[in-house]
């Protein structure tokens, strides 16, 4: 990958992995290297980073029930301990989608 796309390595993120929080701590680095992506690459080729709660935010704002259905399927095949859909919305509030979340709990019945 390196050879096939110039100024894709991310470097300097390992410092910040013992500050992420994820349910699955093996998942941590991806996140730190997320935060320490260069943006210059990502110009030439029109792509905006987005924190996840934008990114899903405007997912819901183009189809919220079907954002909705996916949060229902989520809570559905937790099975160990089951989840309801306010639980798998408060677990992804705690993941940092605070806005994503309030806007979806105002359309759950």
């Amino acid at each position: 990958m390196n050879d096939a796309i110039r100024d894709v390595l991310v470097r300097d993120y390992e410092s910040l992995i013992a500050s992420i929080e994820l349910k699955d701590l093996d998942d941590r680095h991806v996140v730190a290297a997320a935060i320490k992506f260069p943006k210059p690459p990502l110009d030439p080729h029109g792509i905006e980073a987005q924190h996840p709660d934008q990114f899903v935010r405007h997912l819901a704002d183009l189809d919220a029930a079907e954002v909705l259905e996916v949060i229902r399927a989520i809570a559905a095949a937790n099975q160990k301990p089951p989840k309801t859909v306010a639980e798998v919305l408060d677990a992804l509030e705690r993941s940092g989608l605070v806005e994503t979340c309030r806007e979806l709990r105002a359309l759950v019945p």
